[in-house]
């Protein structure tokens, strides 16, 4: 979207009009399920997380999800192609992270 010139989320990721309206928020939820890597693997239980990134061409990436117990907040990096995972999650809420080559 950027290299295309955009300056709002497009409401479709392969559209070339710019249009900024409330259903464009699709992106942050890409970033967070994608980027950062944050999954439920147990559908129906928000109690268990996955952290799971996809770096693509990404070197790092931080961020924070809202849970309902409170922020998640995950952290990785990609060092010597290995990936490097942070996290902090609120009480009882468990956390597995795949921290597997890339």
């Amino acid at each position: 979207m950027i290299d295309a010139g955009a300056w709002t989320c497009w409401e479709y990721f392969m559209d070339s009009h710019s249009r900024c309206h409330a259903w464009s928020a699709a992106p942050t939820y890409y970033l967070s399920t994608q980027v950062l890597g944050i999954q439920f693997p147990e559908p129906g239980n928000i109690n268990k997380i996955r952290i799971s990134p996809n770096p693509g061409t990404l070197t790092w990436a931080l961020g924070v999800y809202p849970h309902p117990a409170g922020p998640v907040r995950v952290s990785w990096r990609l060092d010597d192609n290995r990936l490097r995972i942070q996290h902090e999650a609120p009480n009882g809420v468990m956390v597995e992270t795949s921290e597997a080559s890339s």
